[in-house]
């Protein structure tokens, strides 16, 4: 365990989260506000309000998870997320790491969505196409990119912080 960095658990984030079991709710929760805490800081991640759905819907479907913004497209502080209930603790943990990713994205400006309908978002300022005809690919959008790329990193410091590990068959968590 690492003292200094559980600090970024003491944030006053609104979370809630529906589905799943008490423990998992629990243990997701914490996970979040770490998450938020760690990629935001705790002066930014305090103003956040956040739902989590974990959901059984998507088994079979190769989808994992999902975060929308709420409130406003610019710098939005109210987020939706959807999460597959079915995954193993490893791989639940490790997309909530990439879509909190996307949270920062949002909050710092990085990440812009011209309108939930539209094709386009912004990334750093650059109009991106992500739907129809000339469209990005989904793993060579930018935004993704960074989220894939951090992703296990910031599910490493983490387990790190409170000294979590992962049981090697089936990827269940445990406390050290």
């Amino acid at each position: 365990m690492i003292p200094e960095a559980l600090t970024y658990a003491h944030n006053s984030a609104n979370i809630h989260i529906t589905g799943g079991t008490y423990r998992k709710r629990k243990l997701v929760k914490n996970a979040a506000r770490w998450m938020l805490g760690h990629l935001l800081g705790i002066k930014q991640a305090n103003h956040i309000t956040l739902m989590i759905h974990l959901v059984n819907a998507y088994q079979d479907s190769g989808y994992y998870g999902s975060v929308l913004w709420e409130d406003r497209n610019l710098k939005p502080r109210e987020f939706n997320m959807e999460l597959c209930n079915h995954l193993n603790d490893r791989m639940l943990y490790k997309i909530l790491a990439h879509e909190a990713i996307h949270i920062k994205q949002y909050v710092v400006g990085d990440l812009k969505d011209l309108a939930r309908s539209a094709d386009y978002s912004k990334w750093k300022n650059e109009l991106v196409q992500f739907e129809g005809r000339g469209k990005v690919p989904y793993r060579e959008l930018p935004w993704e990119k960074e989220a894939f790329a951090y992703q296990s990193i910031i599910l490493k410091e983490w387990q790190l912080a409170h000294g979590y590990k992962f049981k090697r068959n089936g990827g269940e968590l445990y406390n050290v």
